[in-house]
Order: C-alpha cells, then structure tokens, then sequence
C-alpha cells in the first residue's frame, strides 16, 4: 500500500492524533523547561488536589507533565494507525477523538492517584 503525502494529510484520524499529540507534547515540553513554581490559576497542572499544597503542586508540575509527554507521544505515534483503518470519515474523526481523549484523561487519572496518596 503507497500512500502520497497529501493522502495522509487526508486521512482523519492520521491528522487529528498527529496534531493534537505533537501539540500536547510542545506543551509538556514548555511546561518541564519552565514549570510554574508558585501555586496560580494560569499557567501549570492545576486541580483542585495540585493546588492544596505546595508540595502537591510541585510534585503535579513534574509528575503530570511527564505523564502527558509519554500519552502524547503515543498519541502522536498511533497517528500511524490512520494508514490501515478504513472507515467512514466521521467514524475514523470520532475514534481519533476517542482516542485523543483517553489519551488526555489517563494521565490526569494517574496524577490525581499520586495526589492522593501524598495527603
């Protein structure tokens, strides 16, 4: 199967976990070279248990990046997928969403975890 470069950038799912995985990681990357060192509402990993300390907000700075950097590279790596799944546009931009979510949500999950078991 030879794909042309205008193909994949068809191709839903190819372009929609590329993008949002490579945007996510640009954004993790900012955030483990200059994390936000004081607890605030603009910029940094913030949730209501991150927030409760400033130990839990420093460990979330860390923690939570790395964790998204690793679902967002995997993110971006499974935009390969979009070369063999051959569904309906809608259905293959609807499992690219899926997915981008799950891979937002699971890192927050084991974040928050982590947070609790710091009280």
């Amino acid at each position: 199967m030879v794909l042309s470069v205008g193909a994949l950038f068809e191709d839903p799912f190819f372009l929609i976990s590329l993008l949002s995985g490579l945007s996510i990681l640009i954004v993790c990357l900012i955030m483990l070279k200059y994390p936000a060192k004081q607890i605030n509402s603009l910029y940094g990993y913030r949730t209501q248990k991150s927030m409760q300390s400033e130990k839990h907000w420093a460990f979330a700075q860390e923690y939570g990046a790395r964790r998204m950097l690793v679902w967002s590279t995997l993110l971006s790596v499974s935009s390969i997928l979009g070369l063999w799944i051959n569904l309906s546009e809608i259905a293959e931009s609807g499992l690219a969403i899926l997915w981008m979510l799950i891979s937002l949500a699971i890192p927050i999950f084991q974040t928050e975890s982590k947070l609790k078991k710091l009280e």
